[in-house]
């Protein structure tokens, strides 16, 4: 965290001699995500994206999901160049997720048929951590009203979790509840299922590209808001889960356990504004 501060005022101080052709903005942010989760067959196998069964249920994960119980907040303070180039540190509030079904397999049986199983296990679980990034953004296109510019976007960053700390063993481990399958045929339960997350790492490095599409008006073509679509790829996983799922057949005891993880990579939708503090009356936009 000192490194870069002291490497935004170096940043800064280096460009603010440019007067006439560098300003200084804010970009608060808001921003949701499409998670991304990957599950193994057993802990260290090879991640797949199909559906998993045995005799007694099937399980499996949404490779994507849309994540519409988080909302993230972040800021930026970037330095625009001739009109066209943007440099910008930023850090936000970020989640892992993984969304996960497990369902009992269904049996008929007598006359009339009597179905056992069908119950539905389902959760998505999010990993918190600070998004630290830094980003350029080159405006490559606007149309003839001007009222839309294009910006391509791409950037690097770590995704900082300041509670695990590896040197000195510490990492966060929760254990999630989960509803059992119940039963799922005559005198076989399901009779435990335990999630146990972890998330192992301080510091997970990522890197991003995406567009970014700027809003301005017709008439006095003045800057109004900004949208941007980027996907982030991260580089380790950030949320690693284990379940473990305990049947008991009439008498015997039977154990299955499954692994999920994330990497924190998705694609995010963010709305934002640029706040201009200087200079503080900006030069009018020119043409590319």
């Amino acid at each position: 965290m000192k490194k870069t501060a002291i490497f935004a005022i170096l940043f800064l101080t280096l460009l603010s001699g440019l007067h006439s052709q560098v300003s200084f903005y804010l970009r608060p942010t808001v921003n949701m995500k499409v998670n991304q989760g990957k599950i193994y067959g057993t802990p260290g196998s090879q991640p797949i994206f199909t559906t998993m069964t045995n005799q007694y249920f099937s399980i499996s994960t949404d490779r994507k999901f849309f994540d519409n119980n988080n909302i993230n907040l972040g800021l930026h303070l970037g330095v625009k160049l001739k009109e066209k180039h943007f440099f910008e540190l930023g850090m936000s509030t970020d989640n892992s997720g993984i969304r996960t079904q497990a369902e009992a397999a269904n049996w008929v049986a007598g006359n009339p048929p009597v179905r056992f199983g069908g119950n539905h296990n389902s959760s998505s679980v999010g990993s918190p951590f600070t998004r630290l990034s830094f980003n350029y953004n080159n405006l490559f296109w606007k149309n003839k009203s001007k009222t839309l510019q294009l910006r391509s976007i791409v950037g690097f960053g770590s995704m900082y979790n300041h509670y695990v700390n590896r040197k000195k063993g510490i990492f966060v481990i929760d254990e999630v509840p989960a509803f059992t399958l119940g039963e799922i045929d005559s005198n076989i339960f399901n009779t435990e299922y335990r999630i146990t997350t972890t998330k192992a790492w301080r510091n997970a490095l990522y890197l991003n590209v995406g567009l970014g599409f700027d809003f301005y008006t017709k008439k006095k073509n003045k800057y109004l808001f900004s949208f941007d679509l980027f996907y982030v790829q991260g580089t380790r996983n950030v949320q690693y889960e284990q379940h473990r799922i305990k049947i008991l057949d009439h008498e015997k005891e039977v154990n299955f356990l499954y692994a999920f993880s994330s990497r924190g990579s998705g694609f995010y939708f963010m709305l934002t504004r640029r706040l201009q503090f200087y200079p503080w009356r900006p030069n009018k936009v020119k043409s590319l």
